[in-house]
């Protein structure tokens, strides 16, 4: 199957400042058991630092984490 790439950008603005970008692709792999792996690589430019810039990534990452934790109410998995 050939599509199972979905390559998007993002941006975090916060208080009228880009703070980031990100070129994000999410690739799905067939998996054992008749399931599927998800790989997501992201490429971020930080163009704002926040404070000195020691909670940037991770504040990045949290925000990656929630995103793939709703994915399979969008997509209508258990949850699991």
């Amino acid at each position: 199957m050939s599509d199972r790439r979905i390559v998007f950008v993002s941006e975090a603005i916060v208080n009228a400042v880009t703070r980031w970008v990100s070129l994000v692709t999410v690739t799905f792999e067939d998996a054992d058991g008749g399931t599927s792996a998800l790989i997501w690589t992201e490429q971020v430019a930080f163009l704002a630092r926040t404070g000195d810039g020691s909670a940037d990534l991770p504040h990045l990452r949290t925000g990656t984490a929630l995103r793939l934790n709703g994915l399979s109410a969008v997509i209508g998995g258990s949850g699991s």
